[in-house]
């Protein structure tokens, strides 16, 4: 079965129940969003019955509730970002693989400085202005895009003077 096909079906089992028919328009629209995230037919499945055991309306979910679903919110990303940063500042792992607190830890804060300078009791306010700053790079595709356009003399500078 093609892959388009499988995306159809799992689309299809959900909007069924929400009584709606995709047309082929529709359906193109979802598959090339779920594509564009890098999604699979297994985690589509698996957001659908996330979706179908804890959401209250009775409309077909659109592309976002079914990206909520399997990534979360950008508040929970944030969340889970700022615990991770908080654990390389403990000493653990310095590595970020999510670009947004890749970019955040290299251009606004410091692993190393923060080790030096935050204490215990003022975490949850590195903690605020962490979720804070990462909301606000994530709700816009082309802050995103941003990410990385430092050039790279540039950016070794930045880090010799630890900005």
């Amino acid at each position: 079965m093609s892959d388009e096909k499988q995306w159809a079906l799992a689309l299809g089992a959900i909007a069924e129940i929400y009584g709606r028919e995709l047309n082929s328009t529709a359906l193109r629209v979802y598959y090339e969003i779920f594509k564009e995230e890098g999604f699979t037919v297994n985690q589509i499945n698996q957001a659908s019955k996330h979706l179908l055991k804890t959401r209250e309306f009775t409309s077909m979910p659109t592309p976002a509730e079914f990206i909520n679903a399997i990534k979360g919110s950008n508040e929970d990303q944030a969340e889970l970002q700022s615990h991770i940063v908080l654990q390389a500042v403990r000493g653990d792992s310095q590595i970020f693989t999510d670009p947004v607190t890749q970019h955040l830890m290299t251009t606004r804060w410091m692993v190393d400085r923060l080790k030096e300078t935050l204490v215990e009791r003022e975490e949850h306010f590195f903690v605020r202005d962490f979720k804070e700053a990462y909301i606000a790079y994530s709700n816009t595709k082309d802050s995103l895009k941003q990410i990385g356009s430092i050039p790279p003399k540039i950016q070794g500078m930045i880090e010799k003077i630890g900005v």
